[in-house]
């Protein structure tokens, strides 16, 4: 378990705006930025969709868990964009609670599903039917993104300067501030 909560992550739904969000509250901070999904890719060599495809939800979840294990063991300050489904897996939850100042980037079903829609990303578990698969998700969810969290920002109707603005201003002294006991 890391000794220091130093990092930020930032979790939620696909679509709210955690790669966007992240990279400009990195900057703020100075800190660097790391997009978990993609993180992942690098490590195995395989797209999130292969993944899902080859190893399955679990197998997935499994990479999550060591890529964040390993990124919040760094030194250096970072702000870490996760996957939507981060939260699911019980370690990840507890490196997100132990390891880093976590945020939750929330936002209503009807913004994500017109900013999924606007994407061309590939998304596994949102395929199909988007709306009913937003609602499905965000509702089951919802729960572990709220036992995660050390903050939450509605994002619903807000510019990203703005969203970028409250994540800022939640974030405390981390190098500062002690880590809640495991």
């Amino acid at each position: 378990m890391v000794a220091e909560r130093r990092h930020v992550a930032l979790i939620g739904m696909a679509g709210v705006g955690k790669t966007s969000v992240g990279r400009r509250v990195a900057r703020a901070l100075h800190s660097e930025w790391v997009d978990l999904d993609s993180s992942i890719e690098q490590r195995t060599g395989r797209t999130v969709e292969e993944l899902f495809a080859g190893v399955g939800e679990r197998g997935f979840r499994s990479a999550e868990t060591d890529d964040l294990a390993d990124l919040f063991g760094e030194v250096k300050p970072q702000v870490v964009s996760t996957g939507g489904g981060a939260v699911l897996s019980a370690r990840n939850a507890d490196l997100l609670r132990h390891g880093a100042f976590t945020v939750w980037l929330r936002a209503s079903d009807e913004t994500l599903v017109a900013r999924l829609k606007r994407s061309n990303k590939v998304r596994p578990l949102i395929a199909g039917d988007v709306a009913g698969n937003v609602a499905r998700l965000n509702r089951e969810r919802a729960d572990a993104y709220k036992r995660c969290a050390d903050a939450v920002v509605d994002v619903d109707d807000l510019k990203i300067d703005e969203v970028v603005r409250r994540v800022v201003a939640e974030i405390p002294s981390i190098a500062d501030a002690p880590a809640p006991a495991p």
